[in-house]
């Protein structure tokens, strides 16, 4: 206990609940911050994913496009390997 508390103990105790006040706001203002940081870090994040499922899609038509092209190639070099012994 200070001499402040008590010869004035009204007056501390005014200035004891203002700092639990201020404390209080200060935490709540705090606690809205990250939840407005969190929020938006939750859309930007679902955008992302969004953005990525479309690139995984673009790449799933390339890859199976490449791969039809590696199996028409396939397919027509044995086609002609057994032309060319048909013909020999």
């Amino acid at each position: 206990m200070s001499l402040f508390d008590f010869f004035f103990p009204e007056e501390a105790q005014a200035a004891h609940l203002r700092r639990l006040a201020d404390a209080t706001t200060a935490s709540n203002m705090r606690a809205r911050v990250n939840a407005v940081r969190m929020d938006a870090s939750r859309e930007s994040n679902q955008k992302r994913i969004e953005e990525l499922e479309d690139e995984v899609s673009q790449l799933t038509i390339v890859v199976e496009a490449l791969l039809e092209k590696s199996w028409l190639q396939k397919l027509l070099r044995l086609i002609y390997a057994t032309a060319l012994r048909t013909v020999k």
